[in-house]
């Protein structure tokens, strides 16, 4: 298996039990106040494997342009996990997640220039993502909807 696989596969169990961790440690504050709890301890860890692995060297690399970009994507990402952990903090965690996971449409329409391709992918992520919840969607369905309205939810 490659890398990047790998690691896309630990990312993605890591994810979902992240969600459910999460919710339980939310039973008596904010969404907001469990983030903060959540982003120190990151911080931390972030600082203490860069200096292990002597990845601070590479700070110094860094042009503008990349810097620009990084704080950008640390804006969205904060902008994201504000708004995760409001919706974990109210709603269900099984809709939280999985509508959260749409996020790879955003992902592939901003780096497809065609349209097409983004509609073939979101379809075939619809019936992957439906399938893996028990819900096979037939591929000769012309949209794919991720949800049916009026279907029952596992409560968490």
């Amino acid at each position: 298996m490659e890398r990047p696989i790998f690691y896309a596969l630990l990312s993605m169990a890591f994810a979902g039990v992240t969600a459910v961790i999460a919710k339980l440690g939310m039973q008596r504050i904010s969404g907001d106040a469990a983030l903060v709890v959540r982003t120190s301890l990151i911080f931390v860890l972030v600082w203490v494997n860069a200096f292990a692995l002597r990845h601070t060297r590479e700070l110094e690399l860094l042009t503008r342009k990349d810097l620009l970009f990084l704080l950008l994507s640390g804006l969205t990402t904060f902008l994201s996990w504000l708004f995760y952990y409001r919706a974990v903090k109210e709603g269900n965690v099984s809709l939280v997640a999985t509508i959260d996971k749409g996020s790879v449409v955003v992902a592939i329409a901003l780096r497809s220039r065609s349209w097409p391709t983004v509609a073939v992918a979101l379809a075939r992520t619809a019936r992957f993502s439906a399938s893996v919840l028990g819900k096979p969607i037939p591929s000769n369905a012309s949209v794919p909807p991720p949800f049916s309205p009026g279907a029952p939810l596992v409560p968490f």
